[in-house]
């Protein structure tokens, strides 16, 4: 609740850095109300009461934003002055503060991609470089730029919670959204990859409903097709007739049908033509029956081209090249 200094002077408005963006009534945060805060933060219709030495502690700007003395008429609220962020979300700052205020030490909780994006967000925003290096350096992770550390990840998510009954779609979207936002752009070429090798769900145009920028909806489409459509430069490349038989193949009749059959078999699995970066095991299946030479010739010049064309993979997104995007990537 307001103290008289607030009523008294109602024409004065609460210190911002931008204008507010709702009116609708303050609330409380029921988590982040500290009874001995010194400075209380608004966040769209949310208030937290907080510290200003432990906002000053983290971050830069607020460091800054405290240093100077209050107007001798600031507006006070529980004797506290009140900071407006505008364009922040209530939800962001719950994420934000707690990692500020962990409750089990030492926690190695791994965090939700929501919860992620949050706290990078706002770390971007208000300088706070130890949490916005542990954000960049678990989205890296999932999405790295060597091949080696992709196929490390490339199963299971390992420094992020992802729900089992999400859609990849629907994270891959996120993180490109969020790339965009933040200026993290190494990591795009393996999040378009992800969202261009998806299932196609029954309504296509859902497969980048929720990216935020058309450009990058028409990217990961058009990569996509571009994949598929250059299988016999990719590492898929082995299906040829003139590299399977190989020369020293001992059944030459039988492995060349064979190649005819996984030729075939492939066609009518889009996302596996698409998904050059796959595990040999899950390339050839369950009913291989290439002669052991033939195998061998295969899978040398599947994991060769895997490289090569890994490292020709932001290019099919209209990106420019590993390097660049590595030099672009705001830290």
């Amino acid at each position: 609740m307001a103290d008289s200094e607030s009523t008294e002077r109602p024409q004065k408005r609460a210190r911002t850095l931008a204008e507010p963006e709702s009116d609708a009534p303050a609330q409380r945060s029921t988590k982040f109300w500290l009874d001995h805060g010194d400075v209380i933060l608004q966040v769209e219709s949310t208030q937290f009461r907080l510290s200003k030495g432990m906002l000053a502690m983290h971050s830069l700007i607020f460091r800054d934003m405290f240093s100077l003395p209050l107007p001798p008429d600031e507006p006070l609220v529980d004797k506290c002055p009140i900071v407006v962020l505008s364009g922040d979300r209530s939800e962001d700052w719950t994420y934000l503060l707690d990692a500020m205020f962990p409750k089990e030490y030492l926690s190695e909780q791994k965090p939700t991609l929501e919860q992620l994006s949050g706290v990078l967000r706002l770390s971007h925003k208000y300088d706070i470089a130890h949490f916005r290096q542990g954000c960049l350096r678990r989205l890296k992770c999932e999405y790295p730029h060597t091949l080696a550390d992709f196929n490390k990840t490339a199963d299971n998510w390992v420094y992020i919670d992802v729900p089992n009954d999400t859609s990849p779609n629907l994270v891959a979207a996120e993180v490109i959204n969020l790339a965009q936002e933040i200026g993290v752009w190494s990591i795009l070429p393996a999040a378009f990859y992800a969202l261009a090798t998806a299932e196609i769900p029954d309504d296509p145009f859902s497969l980048t409903s929720n990216l935020r920028r058309s450009e990058d909806a028409i990217a990961a489409l058009t990569g996509r097709l571009a994949m598929m459509r250059s299988y016999h430069e990719s590492p898929l490349k082995w299906l040829d007739r003139k590299i399977i038989p190989c020369d020293a193949c001992p059944q030459k009749a039988e492995c060349a049908a064979e190649r005819t059959r996984l030729l075939a078999a492939l066609g009518t699995r889009p996302v596996i033509v698409a998904a050059f970066f796959v595990e040999w095991e899950m390339v050839k299946g369950d009913r291989f029956k290439l002669c052991t030479s033939c195998a061998t010739r295969a899978r040398e010049i599947f994991e060769d081209a895997k490289l090569e064309y890994w490292n020709k993979l932001p290019s099919y997104f209209g990106l420019p090249d590993w390097e660049e995007l590595k030099r672009m990537d705001v830290e």
